[in-house]
């Protein structure tokens, strides 16, 4: 757990260091001015460098009988060095502010705006996938907020605030599985297009690679540990072969029971050879992966899909 904790702080610290050193976005607020208002248009995410910011939302409600309204302000949280302020609104591509955020003391703010681009995509992904990290900051430090005041406040406040945590967490969960769906879509698609030029090419070379190939396309042997083991040091003493050569060939999913694989022609061949399995298991892994991630995906889309009472729409 302690790992996993340094690991998230390193990834939020890349990402403060990437996109908020910048001098020419980096901007003071004097106590008691707005950073933004309730309703304005605001297509920046900032990161707090010093002081702290209150948020407080507006509600209006209207009396059909007296036909009066009545205006009550609600304080939303409060937020200090290294917390993000705007994330609903910029990455739901809303870009209009939920609440007043007014600065409780001095301000230093860094900001990225909808011009700023990724940096270094290849390595890190889009600009989204780049702030996962953040974005799972900003909903943790929220769902903390909420819990500490819905002991202090009344039910129907407690219930706003649960219901806009659902509500960003709906549309944030929507935009990371649409660009986390388009990726798998093009891993999906490469590897199937890597699995039948190599099926081509391999069953025209050479059949013991062509019969390497397709058993690692089968993944590994479901033999215990300790039976692999036992198999490994069986092909070694009987057939001469190497250590790591005899480990591998153990791996090979029955194939104890396939005497045509352990026949002379065949062993000649199979340490140049084996490598071709090894291509088949990863490709078998890779495959594996792509539905793996693409069963996860799936699930996060539903719960953006979910209303912010937990149903479906």
């Amino acid at each position: 757990m302690i790992i996993e904790q340094e690991e998230f702080q390193k990834k939020l610290k890349r990402i403060n260091l990437a996109y908020f050193s910048d001098p020419d976005r980096i901007i003071t607020i004097s106590k008691g001015n707005a950073v933004v208002r309730q309703g304005e248009q605001n297509k920046r995410l900032y990161l707090i460098l010093s002081g702290s910011v209150v948020s407080s939302r507006h509600v209006v409600k209207e009396d059909p009988e007296t036909a009066s309204t009545s205006h009550k302000i609600y304080k939303a949280f409060r937020a200090g060095p290294g917390d993000y302020l705007g994330v609903q609104s910029f990455f739901s591509g809303w870009f209009r502010s939920s609440s007043d955020l007014i600065a409780e003391t001095d301000l230093e703010l860094a900001y990225i705006d909808t011009t700023t681009p990724a940096v270094d995509v290849e390595r890190y992904g889009t600009l989204l996938e780049q702030f996962v990290p953040a974005i799972v900051h900003e909903l943790a430090a929220r769902n903390t907020r909420v819990f500490d005041r819905t002991a202090e406040k009344e039910e129907a406040l407690r219930m706003l605030h649960r219901s806009e945590m659902a509500a960003t967490l709906g549309q944030l969960s929507a935009g990371i599985a649409h660009e986390l769906n388009n990726s798998l879509g093009v891993l999906s698609r490469k590897t199937d297009f890597v699995l039948e030029t190599l099926d081509n090419m391999f069953r025209q070379e050479n059949a013991f690679r062509y019969t390497l190939y397709n058993k690692g396309l089968e993944g590994t042997s479901s033999a215990s540990t300790s039976e692999q083991r036992r198999l490994a040091r069986q092909f070694e003493k009987n057939y001469g072969l190497s250590q790591d050569v005899a480990k591998a060939l153990a791996l090979i999913p029955d194939i104890q029971n396939q005497p045509e694989l352990l026949d002379k022609p065949f062993l000649s061949q199979l340490e140049q050879n084996l490598p071709y399995w090894e291509l088949g298991h990863d490709l078998h892994d890779m495959k594996l992966a792509v539905r793996h991630a693409t069963a996860i995906v799936r699930s996060v889309r539903l719960l953006g899909e979910a209303t912010p009472d937990g149903k479906k729409e």
